[in-house]
């Protein structure tokens, strides 16, 4: 093979085998990011954001008795309800202000569908008072969904047990 023939024949074989492979990659990369917008829309679309409120343990219960579910308190003040959270999310890291008047105690952060990792910057359970932050970074797993549930579980004042859920 002489020189001439390999810049003729050879080298253009090359990029277009270079071509092909980082043309794939993209497919494979946009396949992946579809997989985790379909799966997190699927999530979001399943429910509404929403606060359950758990029976006591120990209480009794009426035979047709079920978690009271509230809508989530966005757009409240804190002398609107005695407890209520809300969550900000950026640039992976997340924080949950208390916006109530007394303070909660959080029991437990989770992300049920997976797709999400959770580190706390404190551990759980932890009490958080009027006006305060309890901070958390989130990041997201290689093909997990775009969009997930993040569930609070939360205990008010009066020993209440809530369940809050945030979309991240």
């Amino acid at each position: 093979m002489t020189w001439p023939d390999f810049w003729s024949t050879t080298f253009p074989a090359y990029l277009g085998a270079l071509g092909s492979i980082a043309a794939s990659a993209v497919a494979v990369a946009a396949f992946v990011r579809d997989l985790r917008t379909r799966a997190g829309l699927r999530e979001v679309a399943g429910s509404a954001g929403s606060t359950v409120e758990l029976p006591r343990m120990g209480a009794p219960l009426a035979p047709d008795a079920a978690p009271t579910v509230r809508p989530s308190p966005a757009g409240r003040r804190a002398d609107d309800a005695p407890a209520s959270l809300e969550l900000t999310v950026r640039s992976g890291r997340g924080v949950l202000r208390n916006l109530g008047a007394e303070t909660i105690r959080l029991d437990r952060l989770r992300v049920p569908s997976g797709g999400k990792t959770l580190t706390f910057s404190a551990p759980l359970p932890a009490g958080v008072g009027p006006g305060e932050e309890f901070g958390f970074a989130l990041r997201d797993q290689l093909a997990g969904p775009a969009v997930a549930a993040l569930l609070v579980e939360w205990t008010d004042a009066g020993g209440t047990t809530r369940v809050s859920r945030f979309y991240v």
